[in-house]
């Protein structure tokens, strides 16, 4: 993919391209012995067996979107140490990792919600081909219980802090 994108760039992707993370993974899949990458790709597709066994017996399955709060910012930097990074990705995000192998959609809605007013996510996942069961579902909780208004605490106490927005005046047209 590197390839690739370097072909439509005119040059070697590089830092200004693509993220660090992403280079080292591409670096890491590059000096993977042969055959590594295919077997891992096998690997990953004999996965898709056991999901759609799953979901012989469930409409939808559901688990938490995340496995810790939300971090603070630059916890999950992409410039940080692919060894440390990767720890953080695979702890943080392992509840979506089966439904991103296997292409089965799945749907992220707040389920609850933090002390400071953060969402905590809920996953619905489906069967491939199973969109339409989580459009509903997402319709039926949101009618239930909306959360499109809600706002983070902190989100409201950073807009009572901040200065009032100060009102643009009308543009005037020079007269000819």
């Amino acid at each position: 993919m590197l390839a690739e994108t370097g072909e439509r760039l005119g040059h070697a992707a590089g830092v200004g391209d693509v993220e660090p993370f992403s280079l080292a993974m591409a670096a890491i899949v590059e000096g993977a012995p042969a055959g590594a990458v295919d077997h891992a790709v096998a690997y990953l597709t004999s996965i898709r067996g056991a999901h759609d066994a799953w979901f012989g017996q469930y409409d939808v399955i559901l688990s938490p979107v995340l496995s810790l709060p939300p971090p603070e910012i630059g916890w999950l930097a992409a410039d940080l140490p692919v060894d440390i990074l990767t720890e953080r990705l695979t702890r943080y995000v392992g509840y979506t990792t089966p439904h991103n192998v296997v292409g089965s959609p799945a749907m992220s809605v707040p389920g609850a919600w933090s002390d400071t007013g953060l969402p905590i996510g809920a996953q619905f996942g489906a069967p491939v081909g199973g969109e339409a069961a989580l459009l509903g579902l997402a319709y039926e909780l949101e009618a239930a219980r909306p959360w499109n208004g809600r706002r983070p605490n902190m989100l409201l106490r950073a807009r009572r802090q901040s200065a009032p927005p100060q009102r643009c005046r009308p543009l005037q047209r020079e007269k000819s």
